[in-house]
């Protein structure tokens, strides 16, 4: 019990309701994201649409996250994405021998996607 709490039992109210509502709303599960593979290829679009990449950018970038990370993260909501999962996504592209542009197409999207959240939606990480 909060030290707010014990002075409005001490004044006489009834604060038992108020801690049990709480405690429901604590437990309630918070709102779920879409998943990353339905939340970049909007992403994308819109970077295409305002001017901030190209369209050909962003084909590429959507062909390689197919290939690369949407398997293994592709079903997991956005805002639940580790830095650990990206960073297995990218060791398994190194382990591949792949380019670094294949690396930069993962990375750039992913990158630009939470710098975005995190500028326009106030997003602060998992």
């Amino acid at each position: 019990m909060g030290v707010r709490s014990r002075w409005l039992g001490l004044a006489g109210l009834d604060v038992s309701g108020a801690l049990g509502q709480a405690t429901t709303l604590a437990a309630s599960p918070a709102p779920t994201c879409p998943p990353i593979r339905e939340a970049l290829p909007a992403f994308l679009a819109h970077q295409v649409e305002v001017g901030e990449i190209r369209a050909s950018t962003a084909s590429a970038y959507r062909n390689r996250l197919a290939v690369w990370a949407y398997p293994l993260i592709g079903d997991v909501p956005w805002d639940r994405v580790s830095r650990e999962q990206i960073g297995a996504i990218l060791l398994k592209i190194r382990a591949a021998k792949k380019s670094m542009a294949v690396l930069e197409g993962i990375r750039c999207p992913l990158t630009r996607f939470y710098q975005w959240q995190a500028n326009v939606n106030g997003y602060r990480g998992a």
